[in-house]
């Protein structure tokens, strides 16, 4: 059925275009360089979550901007300020956390409004895009990757059966370890695709510590040559759910078994950032540095190729979990030398 059109009489051409669009739309006056807010339809009410009377005459970077993607924020103010139109994928904070928006500035000479800002809500497709893009490209390359080294030292066995029992050790454990991780894989293939299946899961508040704490516990268990430790400020609430065990557990087990030490050292920690809005669940490593490139796949910045992919599909866990979640993933150096990894997520009502 078609939206009701709302009426337009004594309504002039832009106000009856914000009325009636179905996407978010604020209409902002620039006050020294800042946008500020003087009228929104109802889709923008309704997406970002705050009541009309609280928002208009305030900055609109405020409310829908992390601390974090301000920058980026500042140089498209920047652009419209020049009476530029700006058109970009952006992400910005909503009512249910980070969301995915093809954003559209447009400049707009009126008496107290000097442009609009359009929001298209392009999460879902953005997510299933790169979710089939894991699956195809990711996940069969690793597959493949695995069955050959199984294939090749399968050959390699039987043309060593008369060599010395050392050979044939060497090559069995080459198996072996392949075999692992194929179960491995098969392992967070599934935990994705349940991720996936329970994707509209609703979020509620979860106490953070007693969450880690248990997944810090299970790692040791099945690591005991690692260093696995915990410091965890006072007990806060995140919005989470189910979902964000797993993505931990992934994390802290990357951290382990990607670290040629004899004792991989890793830790967990909590950290609050934009006035307290968000909470940083970090991990911190003294491994390798995962590589730039990988890096910058796992969080969107470099395009997922038939050569340029990944490895793995447990760091595609964690980022497809926080995307779920609305949060975001952040990857640092570790003031130990290693990787810090960030998994960013909303602060409970009830922490704040």
């Amino acid at each position: 059925m078609a939206p009701e059109i709302l009426d337009t009489e004594g309504v002039d051409a832009a106000q009856c275009l914000i009325n009636n669009i179905q996407d978010a739309v604020v209409g902002f006056e620039l006050v020294n360089n800042t946008p500020m807010i003087r009228e929104a339809n109802e889709p923008f009410i309704e997406t970002f979550g705050y009541p009309r009377e609280k928002i208009v005459d305030a900055p609109l970077n405020e409310y829908i901007v992390p601390d974090w993607l301000r920058e980026e924020a500042t140089i498209l103010d920047k652009r419209t300020d020049a009476g530029k139109v700006n058109y970009q994928h952006v992400r910005r904070k909503t009512s249910s956390g980070l969301r995915e928006f093809l954003y559209r500035g447009i400049p707009y000479n009126g008496a107290t409004v000097d442009g609009y800002a359009i929001y298209i809500d392009v999460t879902e497709v953005v997510q299933q895009e790169q979710q089939l893009k894991v699956f195809n490209r990711v996940l069969r390359h690793n597959l493949r990757t695995e069955a050959t080294v199984i294939s090749g030292n399968i050959e390699r066995l039987l043309t060593t059966v008369q060599k010395t029992p050392e050979n044939r050790k060497e090559t069995i454990m080459a198996i072996k370890e392949a075999a692992d991780n194929l179960e491995s894989l098969s392992e967070e293939a599934s935990q994705i695709t349940q991720l996936l299946r329970d994707s509209s899961q609703s979020s509620g508040d979860v106490e953070s510590h007693s969450l880690l704490q248990e997944s810090v516990a299970k790692a040791q268990e099945k690591y005991p040559d690692a260093c696995i430790t915990s410091e965890l400020s006072d007990q806060s609430y995140i919005r989470a759910n189910d979902q964000l065990k797993p993505a931990i557990n992934a994390l802290l087990e990357n951290a382990v078994v990607h670290n040629p030490s004899e004792t991989p050292h890793v830790r967990i920690s909590t950290e609050h950032t934009d006035k307290g809005a968000w909470t940083d669940i970090i991990v911190d490593d003294d491994g390798p540095i995962i590589p730039e490139t990988e890096r910058k796949i796992i969080t969107g910045d470099a395009e997922i190729t038939p050569h340029q992919h990944g490895n793995g599909l447990g760091l595609w866990l964690v980022k497809l979990t926080v995307d779920c979640l609305g949060g975001d993933i952040i990857f640092e150096e570790s003031p130990v030398g290693g990787n810090r990894v960030r998994l960013r997520v909303q602060t409970a009502t009830k922490s704040l």
